[in-house]
């Protein structure tokens, strides 16, 4: 199982092949489509060579196997590797699978763009915005400072209730806030 894994990024799991026969094995064509692999998931190398034998009683190779998610949810195959034990051609199997998941996203509430309305001079109005993670995969926050939050006066963030590497949990996670200020000189 690759577990969840963000779409854009790739896992990889080495499997190794191993020889529990008395006689030497054989291996069949070792590639992509001779494994029967369909995307996400495809080889990305290994020990184990095409036509090269692995030795009996406990003789072992290495194969492999990258995901590389496109979409959100369940993904799902086997591995068929093809080996011939002398006799006869037989296959080992494997199957695999992991979830796609979108990446981080931060979002801040009440919409595009908040309006303070009114503020007279010398007065402060203040909006405290949440800080929402909407993707399927947590989300680590860069610097919070004022420069961070790219605010120009006349705003500036009067409190905020994380520090710089906070961690947002996935799916609607809601754990920081920015409290915004618009003072009017």
């Amino acid at each position: 199982d690759f577990g969840t894994v963000t779409i854009g990024t790739r896992a990889h799991r080495t499997f190794p092949v191993v020889n529990t026969g008395e006689f030497s094995a054989t291996l069949d064509i070792v590639s992509t489509p001779a494994l029967q692999l369909g995307a996400p998931f495809t080889l990305d190398g290994g020990t184990c060579v095409t036509s090269t034998p692995v030795e009996p009683d406990g003789g072992t190779c290495t194969v492999t196997i990258a995901y590389a998610p496109t979409d959100a949810g369940l993904a799902t195959d086997t591995v068929v590797l093809v080996y011939s034990d002398g006799l006869a051609n037989k296959t080992a199997t494997r199957g695999l699978a992991g979830t796609g998941a979108t990446p981080a996203m931060i979002v801040l509430s009440d919409g595009g763009t908040y309006d303070y309305g009114p503020v007279t001079i010398g007065l402060t109005a203040a909006q405290t915005f949440a800080v929402i993670n909407t993707g399927d995969t947590a989300a680590t926050l860069g610097t919070v400072t004022t420069g961070g939050l790219l605010l120009d006066p006349p705003f500036a963030n009067d409190t905020w209730s994380c520090g710089s590497g906070s961690l947002l949990a996935a799916d609607g996670g809601v754990a920081e806030h920015a409290h915004v200020g618009f003072q009017r000189g």
